[in-house]
């Protein structure tokens, strides 16, 4: 409801004598929804008074209340402004009220909107009827609606602060005023810029029923922030996880009180947008929002507990991003129509070193008619950026070491006195990735607005969001192998004595001087080493859309609301720039390498200068791979919701919501002899090379800047534009073009497809991409829900809240393939017969039930206690529903066939939900200089964690029900009874524990004139968590912590503003966060990222009115990101060098 309507329905009736104003305002608001803000100092709340009204609205009961006094008031939304004027008394009019109604009086009705001489809406201002008692206030936009007795009524309409002026009404249906500032100026902050967001989210808290926190820009398309996520920092209880490296959890994702991004419900506009989760490989429930630039964006509500009818909101909570409303945005001057052009440069200190501004520019332009029954914007964005980024990361695997312990050059065995480790943790493919990166953004998002009627309010609108990124990456890397000769960390190599630092069975450095070749006793102190150029090519294309009508009437409210979600992700990888004489050159060493703080090498001079040189001497050969990895989903969505007003203060919600997700996963590869085939069906014949005195270009240098990384000092990148022109028809592949990718494409036909495009020549050299995603799988999801809203008094205590429930049904299908072979060892029985790919279909549904309580205790005017018991859920991965992957059993006729030979993958469709009850105790304390302190102590208890379980003995006929394998292949090939004579070890995502998560939190928001009108420009906001979990599965514990928290979050901003000069830093820090569980990641070792600290800061100059200058930098002091295992900064696997993001930026508004 808007601040005109509420203003116009909400009456009261007051029978108070002798009292204070303090009371009588007490009594309003145990009744409305009103709120008073005022200075102790400046009203006098102690005045004792009488008032007798019946049936009244509460901004006539105030003329009455302050006739006669130097105070006015004005109201936004529901909260009463009080203020006084410095500089003259004015007398009110006294009013006698009745409670007879005037309806059938009332013959025309006038629509308006009322600015101040900058165009600025006046939200509150009085509308009277001279010489009655008929009047309303304009609403937040600053319009309104009257209905007057006849054509010769006048219209007095009064603000304060601002000359008073009549309109006669004549024949104007109507009516645009602008008033003009009074002589005697006003002792208030007008709420804009940082200040202004900041007042608006602490609004939007204290009205909220449940627990919420919003961000908003500073203008219209006016976020400062380069992406949202870093907007989202800066909202109490939120952590943004990221991962820069471009591959494994990369992008941003939200956490919401230390819950993880797989468990937090992302949505605009209350709509579901789709993700292509990472790299198209998995976790497409989890959403990058680095997707949506915060230009198209105007706000966002953090929900931390849920009401019935939010779109189940996850573990953690929800997100929800708001696009702007054209009739509700701020029009100046009497203008019908709104826009500004955003014209910023950004730099990437690493890669430019403040000389190259990259561009990026936006626009946003709006209009509605002069009787507001339309409206409509359009916006866009587009961009360039270069970014630079260095990283180091290595993987673990299990490996025996030896010492030659004894010192005596020769292996002897642990007999001997040398010693063998056996099982040691060793990280492998430990990698210099140095990535260049350049991307690419195309953005809109549109809307038309129509009310034809006062009660019938209809919205179109449209998102779309293209983000492309396009990196390559000369990577270097020591071979890891198992060739005592070749391979850097060999089992068969034996290191010298205490050059292998073993602690807690995890290898965190090592030194190859002096390792010699067990078998042979021969020097080994070197390796081959990779020199390779990658490129990865992110494309993502997300539209977001719908319709939603709105109909009011008698108490009743109708909103029906259709969208349409479409996500088409590609991503292109080539492998290539490898040295034509050898692929992995031979490095003379010796190798040192420690993990502590992050992984990495050391070499000699010598060393380096050596393998440069041969790699500098040689032509590059050929690109070697070549993949594309696609993602199509579809999201369609009807919402209907009803509210009927009750009475007063009750009123009861509900609705259903329809949603159908549909995903199509595959990926295509060229590699190996196709490729070849290909690459010189395209060069006349042969396969060409690219000659080394064209092959290289740049060098790379200080990589991990400021680390004092030693592997190389420096080292050749290769001439990329050489190397595209060379193989132009290879990189010039157009993506998900592949016939695979296709509309309306069955999975099931994959086969079909690759092996006609083999069959008409047009394949080029692209097969099926083995282990890789190939699947289709489709949720339909059918909610309803009931709520029942209440506002009451517990004694003197006003309380309001809900209740209510949401019943969900989830139906899945999956169709994919499934890799059976039957194996025969020693080829006993004539060797393996590998049966391929076979079709597998699984489905099922569930029925969730999650009630849900919000109350919100008003303990005084500045107090509100909130009380909430939810639960929420979250659905498994599509990845852990849908089949897929591996079926072996070995020939019953075999020698070593016992009856327990089988292995399978499986998905399972009986996976229950995420789920949690959680308890949340909030304390707020709001005070009359615009600040809030709050305090809130959370629990949730959380079942059926989802985690990868191995199970040992399971007969076939369950395998075949969970896996919904087609055996016809079987049976045509004649092992079926081999395949049903064995039993099976299923590894299977299950749901594997529970874990409990208790925090509290602390925080507050205040502008500083509280202290002193000489900081009245300033103000301050701050925000502590603290999370702790536990799991009730001793296998899964690690650390009291859940995936995606940190024990310890916080964050702050500080500001200046004044007419001129706006400044704003914002710093937060996290404790170290669980990234994935013991036996759920990459490797069997849970997984930790370093805790960092992010300061950003923004500046602002007011050129003149409407144009603005501004200076930003992102990550002013150049924070890296690292990560390591077992919570042991000793254990590290990954360092990514992050730097200064700078940006200039001139934006004009009007």
């Amino acid at each position: 409801m808007n601040a005109n309507t509420y203003s116009q329905r909400t009456k009261v009736t007051l029978d108070l004598e002798n009292v204070t104003v303090k009371e009588v305002f007490d009594e309003i608001e145990s009744l409305t929804e009103f709120e008073f803000l005022y200075n102790h100092a400046k009203v006098d709340i102690d005045r004792k008074v009488s008032i007798h009204v019946k049936n009244d609205r509460v901004p006539n009961i105030l003329e009455t209340l302050f006739a006669n006094t130097n105070i006015f008031f004005k109201v936004k939304k529901n909260i009463i402004i009080l203020k006084k004027n410095r500089a003259k008394k004015v007398t009110a009019k006294r009013i006698s009220y009745s409670s007879n109604s005037r309806s059938e009086q009332l013959q025309t009705t006038i629509t308006g909107s009322v600015t101040d001489s900058s165009g600025n809406p006046l939200p509150g201002t009085n509308i009277i009827e001279k010489g009655t008692v008929n009047g309303v206030q304009a609403d937040f936009d600053g319009n309104f609606s009257i209905e007057v007795a006849n054509e010769d009524a006048i219209l007095v309409i009064s603000f304060i602060g601002f000359n008073t002026v009549e309109i006669p009404v004549k024949s104007q249906s109507t009516i645009s005023v602008t008033l003009e500032e009074s002589a005697a100026g006003l002792d208030e902050v007008v709420l804009v810029g940082f200040r202004g967001a900041e007042q608006r989210a602490i609004q939007t808290k204290r009205r909220a029923t449940s627990v919420v926190e919003s961000i908003s820009p500073q203008d219209i398309g006016n976020y400062s922030d380069e992406n949202i996520g870093d907007a989202l920092r800066r909202v109490p209880g939120v952590q943004i996880q990221e991962d820069q490296s471009g591959g494994q959890d990369g992008g941003s994702r939200v956490s919401i009180r230390g819950i993880g991004p797989a468990f937090v419900q992302v949505t605009v506009n209350g709509r579901q947008p789709l993700s292509a989760g990472v790299e198209g490989i998995s976790r497409f429930r989890q959403f990058n929002v680095d997707v949506i630039p915060p230009e198209i964006l105007q706000g966002a509500t953090v929900y931390k507990t849920s009401e019935a009818g939010l779109i189940e909101p996850g573990l953690g909570g929800l997100v929800n991003f708001q696009t702007l409303r054209p009739l509700s945005a701020s029009y100046k001057n009497d203008s019908n129509f709104f826009g500004a052009v955003n014209v910023r440069g950004e730099s990437d200190v690493q890669h430019d070193g403040f000389l190259t501004l990259t561009p990026r520019i936006s626009a946003i332009v709006g209009g509605k008619t002069k009787d507001d029954t339309f409206g409509a914007y359009v916006s866009f964005l587009t961009s360039n950026n270069e970014r630079a980024r260095d990283q180091v990361f290595s993987r673990i695997t299990a490996r025996n070491l030896k010492e030659d312990t004894n010192g005596n050059g020769v292996w002897d065995g642990d007999a001997g006195g040398d010693t063998e480790y056996t099982g040691v943790l060793i990280p492998n493919n430990v990698t210099n990735n140095p990535i260049r990166e350049e991307q690419d953004r195309l953005a809109m998002s549109a809307a038309l607005e129509w009310k034809p009627v006062e009660s019938l309010h209809i919205v179109a609108d449209l998102q779309f969001s293209r983000f492309e990124t396009y990196s390559n990456r000369a990577l270097i890397r020591p071979n890891p192998g198992t060739n005592a000769v070749t391979g850097v960390i060999s089992p068969d190599k034996v290191f010298a004595p205490g050059n292998l630092s073993i602690v807690d069975n995890f290898l965190q450095g090592y030194n190859t001087e002096g390792a010699f070749n067990s078998a042979t006793g021969e020097l080994t102190e070197g390796a081959n080493m990779l020199f390779q150029t990658t490129w990865y090519d992110n494309l993502n294309d997300t539209w977001v859309g719908g319709l939603n009508a709105t109909w009011e009437r008698n108490g009743w409210k109708i909103e029906a609301d259709y969208s349409y979600s479409n996500l088409d992700f590609n991503q292109i990888l080539e492998v290539g720039g490898r040295s034509a004489a050898a692929g992995q050159p031979f490095n003379n060493g010796p190798f040192v390498f420690d993990s502590s703080d992050y992984p990495r090498f050391e070499l000699g001079q010598d060393a380096q200068s050596s393998w440069i040189s041969s790699i500098t001497s040689n032509d590059l050969a050929a690109p070697i791979v070549q993949w594309n990895r696609y993602v199509g989903a579809t999201n369609n969505a009807f919402r209907l919701d009803l509210s009927k007003e009750l009475s007063d203060n009750v009123s009861l919600d509900f609705g259903s919501r329809l949603s159908t997700n549909d995903f199509f996963v595959a990926a295509v590869q060229r590699d190996g002899t196709p490729l070849s085939d290909y690459l010189a069906s395209t060069n006349g014949g042969t396969v060409p090379t690219v000659s080394a005195n064209d092959a290289f270009g740049e060098y790379i240098t200080n990589f991990l800047p400021g680390n004092n990384y030693g592997l190389m000092d420096s080292w050749p990148r290769a001439n990329i534009s050489a190397y595209e022109s060379t193989y132009s028809d290879f990189f010039n592949y157009n993506p998900g073009s592949h016939p695979l990718f296709g509309k309306n494409v069955n999975i099931f036909d994959a086969e079909t497809i690759e092996e006609q495009t083999i069959a008409d020549g047009t394949d080029d050299g692209w097969r099926l991409q083995n282990n890789a995603p190939l699947f289709e799988f489709q949720e339909k999801t059918l909610a309803i829900y009931g709520q029942l809203n209440v506002r009451t008094k517990w004694g003197k205590v006003p309380i309001s809240g809900n209740l209510g429930f949401r019943g969900v049904r989830t139906e899945y299908t999956g169709k994919a393939f499934t890799t059976v072979t039957l194996n025969d060892p020693d080829a006993e029985n004539g060797g393996p017969i590998n049966l391929g790919r076979v079709q597998s279909e699984v489905n099922d549904d569930q029925w969730q039930v999650l009630p849900s309580l919000n109350l919100k205790f008003e303990l005084n005017k500045d107090l509100n206690y909130r009380f909430s018991v939810v639960k929420t859920l979250s659905r498994p991965e599509y990845n852990e529903l849908t089949p897929g992957g591996a079926l072996s059993g070995m020939n019953n006729l075999n020698s070593l066939f016992d009856g327990t030979n089988g292995a399978v993958s499986l998905p399972n469709t009986e996976l229950k939900p995420y789920t949690t009850w959680q308890l949340d105790n909030t304390l707020e304390w709001y005070n009359n200089f615009g600040g809030a302190v709050v305090f809130s102590v959370f629990y949730k208890d959380i079942s059926d964690y989802v985690g990868t379980n191995v199970q040992s003995l399971v007969p076939f006929d369950q395998v075949l029900e969970d896996g919904g394998f087609d055996t016809t292949g079987m049976q045509a090939a004649g092992v079926l009874d081999d395949f049903q004579s064995q039993t099976y070890e299923v590894s299977q995502p299950r749901n594997i524990g529970n874990a409990k998560v208790f925090g509290f939190e602390a925080g507050f928001n205040q502008p500083l004139d509280i202290i002193s009108d000489g900081l009245r420009n300033f103000g301050v906001q701050a925000n502590y968590n603290f999370i702790t979990a536990d799991f009730d599965n001793d296998d899964i514990n690690a650390d009291d912590a859940f995936p995606g928290t940190s024990k310890h979050n916080f964050n702050t901003v500080a500001y200046f503003e004044n007419e001129k000069f706006g400044l704003r830093a914002a710093y937060n820090i996290r404790s170290n966060f669980l990234r994935t569980l013991s036996g759920q990641g990459l490797t069997s070792l849970p997984e930790y990222t370093e805790g960092r600290g992010q300061l950003d800061l923004r500046g602002n100059y007011n050129i003149f009115d409407g144009m603005q200058l501004s200076l930003a930098v992102q990550n002013v002091t150049g924070a890296d990101q690292r990560s390591f295992f077992r919570n042991n900064p000793n254990e590290s696997f990954q360092l990514i060098s992050l730097e200064p993001i700078v940006t200039m930026g001139l934006r004009y508004g009007f």
